[in-house]
């Protein structure tokens, strides 16, 4: 029946008849006749493993001993059934003494014998007493005795003594080996792994683990090759491990010696000889398969034993390396089943190799059986080349000898090696990150802490009174310094991960995120320099592109009108000579605008709508963020178009939406980033003048209020209105006007109105909202710092960059600084039209000084009201700059606590409305 379905493999493959009568032998040199014959037949019970151990196994593999022993064979010496005891003290030479079986195979046994002289445990190798007679065999079994001392390597059983029974038996004696095959560990690792990943088994064998052992047997196996010695039957049955480390290739009694080293490398030994070679005795017989079916090469399941040398070695340690990484060996069944398979054509590749049905030895763990085999766990791309190197069909296109191969698995072992180092360096990072983020979570603590407590203090406090705040910003700029000491230790220990490991994933990912994070506070402080070093770091280690779409920063911008159909001229801003200046794009848009794809950056929307007042709708695109116009809750939102004529050429309209505030490290008491919605409103354009604020105060005067007019009027020093004259003089008629001051300076009408307290800012607002009919008041500090800034969170009206020759600040005055008429500075104007916020004067603000800020409604800026009654004596914010500022002092994020009696030659007004 087999040689029926040997013709159709030959058929199938289109074997020559040479070749199909070679396999037939082969098989047929598999199982005794008998077995065969009955098989086919379907008569009687399979062969025993004993009936095919010569043939199959090599014969001379030491195995467990059973747990019930078998029968002894009809043809067995009476010798056997004591070996298998304990051997008469007769049989032994003097010096040693017999400690019970190791194991067996088909023509030895091994068993554990105790050197009286040298007074150490062995392990004694001795014929089988049916082989006594038979020199074929014992000549082979002298000879595997002979090639093994001559292999003298740490990878490779030593062989201390070689002689006769006194019953005429070969044997030999070698260390005794303790510990595990390479298969049982293979079995554990493959057990304390799943489909995820590799586990590490109770005894600590982890895939790497098994690898190493692999490339120390490799090593012994390419020593033997440059011996000129070929193993033939190595799997990892025939590889032990020890306890301490050891890798010992065992059961060289198949081995071929062919006399010539199998590299070019200049050897120091001399070629391996035996007595078999010296008589001539090594021939080639075709046909005789000797080995394991499951490991061997295709020629050798052939029989052509003409073509067995280190090529086949080097197959059978790539199906062991097949058998480390799938869990299970190359081919699987039945003897005879497995040489047809080996014959047929390549095992099943290791990439869609999955847990199999079949049966799988696991006698040796006693685990069950599933537990025992490989599942679909990622396979190391490097291991899985080469094992298909060594098993290719042909030898000639495997490597040449064991050599390359253990010099490729160094290689990998190295890059693990340096890997798992590398790991360990990024885990050391990991570590200092949280203390980094703690560090700096304590700075900000410790800063908002102190800034809270000096805003409660007037500047003229003492210094006892300052002292504790003052402490509190020391420890601060310590405690930063330690957190930048621990971050550039960071930073240093991934590069040095790196160092290990070039390309390691895990130390660019966290670099990555590093200088991602690095480049988001730099672009919101500004801080152009920063920022391009961070995105050129960014775009170095972002190996898996994670911060790809971060780094494009495109989005999308939507808006809709009431009513629709405004024309939107859509301009982006960009650097300009320091400034930022607003360059036409798209002109051609018609409301309503949806998910329009924009460059990520800072853009003006100027929307005209006839019978409508036109509107400055500033807006930012972020990285990869879309223009969300909607107020906080709202599914659905449109910006409400002005009537004409609603907001006058003197008047700026903001439009409602989200603006970018806070933020500014640089700014004085600036409120920490926050991005939040501010309701829409009519700002004036310049600040209050002398000509607008005397019209106020002449106005009180014809309607007989007199006294409100003195109280209102801009004074030397914020003293009580009772005490100090108004700086304006008085015609005969009671009206004011300008008079030069104490210094001879002559004011100017234009100039805008400065020396007035908080009560007579109100007292104008409350006026100007008589005489117009509009709700004017004066602004909210946010709703200031909107008008100022627009939404894209910019230091200054037009950009980051302050130039004196752009506002009226303390560089702009070629002679003495003094104030200017407020139209003077043109380019002092912020994105909706609104000038003087940055040079001229300060702007008082209707709320009470908190050193975190108003409060909110959530997200939502609550605009201010106009007072009724008194203002009390809390302090109140002011904003901006001044004629007299530095640079520091112009940022508009800053913000100053004032006592609403207080005056200042520096500190004006401006009023807003609601539309």
């Amino acid at each position: 029946m087999w040689k029926k379905e040997l013709d159709e493999l030959a058929r199938r493959y289109g074997w020559t008849a040479e070749e199909r009568a070679h396999v037939e032998q082969s098989l047929s040199s598999v199982l005794p006749d008998e077995a065969l014959l009955s098989m086919a037949a379907g008569e009687g019970a399979p062969p025993r493993l004993s009936d095919l151990e010569t043939v199959h196994f090599g014969g001379d593999r030491p195995r467990r001993a059973p747990q019930t022993e078998a029968a002894p064979s009809p043809a067995a010496s009476p010798y056997d059934a004591a070996l298998e005891q304990t051997l008469p003290i007769s049989l032994l030479p003097p010096r040693y003494e017999d400690m019970g079986l190791i194991g067996q195979g088909g023509t030895a046994e091994v068993r554990r014998v105790r050197d009286s002289e040298l007074r150490r445990t062995l392990a004694m190798k001795i014929l089988k007493g049916r082989h006594r007679d038979s020199k074929g065999v014992a000549a082979r079994f002298e000879e595997e005795a002979q090639v093994t001392a001559q292999l003298e390597h740490p990878g490779i059983v030593p062989v201390y003594d070689i002689g006769e029974l006194n019953d005429g038996r070969t044997y030999f004696t070698m260390k005794q080996i303790a510990g595990k095959t390479l298969r049982e560990v293979i079995y554990e690792v493959h057990a304390a792994s799943d489909d995820e990943g590799w586990g590490k088994s109770r005894a600590g064998w982890t895939l790497r683990r098994l690898v190493d052992a692999f490339h120390k047997a490799s090593e012994a196996v390419a020593y033997a090759h440059a011996r000129g010695v070929t193993h033939r039957d190595l799997k990892p049955d025939n590889i032990m491990v020890g306890h301490f480390g050891e890798v010992l290739v065992l059961d060289w009694g198949l081995a071929k010696i062919l006399g010539v080293p199998s590299t070019t490398l200049d050897q120091v030994d001399e070629p391996i000889r035996t007595d078999r070679i010296e008589e001539g005795a090594h021939r080639t017989r075709m046909g005789r398969v000797a080995g394991t079916p499951s490991y061997m090469p295709p020629e050798q399941a052939r029989g052509q034993l003409d073509l067995l040398g280190p090529t086949a070695d080097v197959y059978a340690l790539g199906a062991t390396l097949y058998h480390i990484l799938a869990g299970r060996p190359p081919y699987e069944g039945s003897p005879r089943r497995v040489l047809e398979q080996v014959i047929a054509g390549p095992p099943e590749p290791l990439a869609n190799r999955r847990p199999s049905d079949g049966a799988t030895p696991s006698v040796f763990l006693g685990l069950d059986e599933q537990e025992a085999r490989g599942k679909g766990r990622p396979l190391p791309a490097e291991l899985v080349d080469l094992c298909e190197r060594c098993m290719t069909r042909d030898p000639l296109r495997r490597p040449a000898h064991a050599g390359l191969v253990e010099e490729e698995v160094q290689a990998w072992l190295q890059g693990t090696r340096r890997l798992e180092q590398a790991l360990g360096v990024v885990a050391q990072a990991r570590e200092l990150r949280p203390r980094v983020e703690a560090l700096r979570e304590a700075v900000r603590g410790l800063r908002a802490q102190a800034r809270a407590a000096l805003s409660e203090l007037p500047s003229w406090a003492p210094v006892h009174r300052k002292r504790p705040a003052w402490r509190q910003e020391e420890e601060a700029e310590a405690l930063e310094r330690q957190a930048d000491l621990l971050e550039l230790e960071y930073l240093q220990t991934l590069r040095a991960a790196l160092n290990l490991d070039p390309e390691l994933p895990d130390a660019h990912a966290d670099l990555a995120e590093h200088y991602q994070a690095a480049h988001v506070a730099a672009e919101a402080r500004g801080d152009e320099r920063a920022a391009a070093r961070a995105e050129r770091l960014l775009r170095y280690h972002d190996r898996d592109q994670r911060f790809a779409d971060y780094l494009d920063g495109a989005g999308r911008f939507s808006l809709r009108t009431s009513p629709p159909g405004a024309r939107v001229r859509l301009s982006r801003y960009v650097a300009q000579d320091r400034r930022l200046v607003a360059v036409l794009e798209q002109d051609r848009r018609m409301a309503p605008v949806d998910q329009l794809p924009l460059t990520r950056g800072s853009w003006l929307a100027e929307l005209e709508l006839m019978g409508h007042a036109p509107v400055r709708y500033p807006f930012e695109l972020r990285r990869r963020e879309d223009w969300d116009p909607r107020p906080p809750g709202a599914e659905a939102w449109e910006l409400s178009l002005p009537p004409a004529g609603s907001v006058s050429r003197d008047e700026c309209y903001v439009p409602p939406g989200w603006a970018r505030l806070g933020g500014d490290p640089e700014a004085p008491h600036a409120l920490p980033a926050r991005r939040l919605w501010v309701d829409g409103f009519v700002m004036q354009r310049f600040a209050v003048t002398n000509r607008q604020y005397i019209a106020f105060l002449d106005d009180l005067v014809a309607r007989g209020r007199e006294e409100e007019a003195l109280a209102a009027a801009p004074r030397e020093r914020a003293a009580a209105a009772d005490s100090t004259p108004p700086i304006y003089g008085r015609r005969p008629d009671g009206r004011f006007e300008l008079v030069p001051d104490a210094d001879g300076d002559v004011w100017d009408l234009d100039w805008p109105v400065f020396m007035v307290d908080l009560p007579g800012c109100v007292a104008y607002a409350r006026w100007l909202a008589e005489r117009t009919g509009l709700p004017w008041r004066l602004p909210g500090e946010l709703e200031w710092e909107k008008a100022a800034r627009g939404v894209d969170g910019r230091a200054f009206p037009w950009g980051d960059v302050l130039d004196a020759s752009w506002a009226c600040v303390a560089g702009s005055h070629e002679q003495r600084a003094l104030p200017v008429r407020v139209d003077t500075y043109p380019l002092d104007e912020s994105p909706y039209g609104v000038r003087g916020l940055c040079g001229g004067v300060r702007d008082w603000c209707m709320d009470e000084w908190r050193p975190d800020g108003p409060v909110l409604d959530g997200l939502r800026v609550v605009p201010p009201v106009l007072p009724e009654g008194p203002l009390g004596d809390l302090r109140r914010v002011c904003r901006g700059g001044s004629w007299g500022s530095d640079t520091r002092d112009a940022r508009v994020a800053g913000r100053y606590p004032i006592s609403p009696l207080g005056r200042s030659p520096y500190l004006g007004f401006r009023l807003v409305r609601s539309l």
